[in-house]
This record gives C-alpha cells, structure tokens and sequence, in this order.
C-alpha cells in the first residue's frame, strides 16, 4: 500500500513538474489539447499532437520538457526504444526531470532483463540526486536487483548504509541484510 501511494505521489510530482512548465508555454491551445487527451488516456492523439510540437517548436518543446511526457506515453504504448530514446535525451540536457529519466531507464533495463544496466542507471540516480524522493528506492531496488543477480555481497553493500533500528524502511533494510 504505501509503494503504491509513494507511485502516486512521484506521479503527482512529474506531471506537476510539466504542468508548471507548460504554463509558461506560449502555445496554450496546443498545451490545453496535449493534456486532454493525456487525461483522457488518448496516447494516439497525444503522441501526435506532441510530435506536432516538436516539430513546429523544438524549443518549446524541450523548455517544456515535453519529450518526458513523449517518453511516458511511448512507454505506456509498448515503444520502450523509443521511450528510452526520450528519457536519454532529458537525461543528457540536465532536465529538472532527469532524476525521473534515470527511474525509468532503470525500470525499462530491468524489462529487458538488464539488471547490470539497471543498478547502473539506479546508482547514477543515487549519486547525482541524494536528496531525491527516488533516492531511497533507488538504493533499495539496486539491492534487489544485486539479489536476484545472486550478488549477495553487492546487495549487502547497498543495504547496510540503509539498515538501522529506528523506522519502517531502516527495519526493513535490516531485515533485507538479514536475508542476504
């Protein structure tokens, strides 16, 4: 329950994060049609739309940060190349969205099975943001990931600076070192 609540919340936190960047956007009719049909679930309409964009105002486009949302509606279609693409890109120009770029790599590496090049992505994440609310999951999951690799060792490492006796999470990384 509360991995699905923290889920909602990152959620809340990127959508708002392009929200407050299209309100700027001087394109607002375009804006207002990109966000409807995202609500209403329409991926074909907002991929096109958003492509439109892309190619009328690449600027606008990237000051928009549009190309996250390009990436989550390809990953949401089945287009994890593509997605992945998308994600690179906001990773590479240093978007106030990179951190959740480097979450969904992450995640896309580990669809493909590619645990080595999802703690890679995972430990990038850590690194570069410690005071992202992605930080501790990041850390969590690259341990998890060490683990069903069979790197107990690694995944020990990544537990221990977690583990402790006071909070749920610190418990629960104590318990995971406990298993390892």
């Amino acid at each position: 329950m509360q991995l699905q609540f923290q889920r909602v919340v990152l959620q809340f936190i990127a959508v708002a994060a392009v929200l407050a960047a299209c309100a700027t956007s001087g394109s607002a009719g375009t804006r207002d049609e990109i966000l409807a049909a995202v609500r209403a679930g329409d991926t074909a309409s907002a991929l096109d739309r958003l492509t439109a964009l892309e190619t009328s105002d690449p600027a606008s486009f990237r000051a928009n940060n549009y190309d996250y949302l390009l990436g989550r509606i390809l990953e949401v279609r089945g287009d994890f190349p593509g997605a992945a693409a998308r994600y690179t890109v906001v990773l590479d120009r240093g978007s106030n969205l990179a951190e959740y770029a480097l979450w969904r790599l992450a995640g896309l590496a580990r669809l493909e099975g590619n645990f080595a090049l999802e703690r890679q992505f995972l430990e990038r994440l850590a690194g570069r943001y410690p005071g992202s609310l992605l930080t501790v999951r990041a850390i969590e999951r690259a341990a998890r990931s060490a683990y069903d690799a069979g790197d107990y060792k690694l995944a020990l490492l990544k537990l221990q600076p977690l583990a402790g006796t006071s909070g749920s999470g610190s418990r629960d990384a104590l318990d995971r070192v406990a298993t390892c």
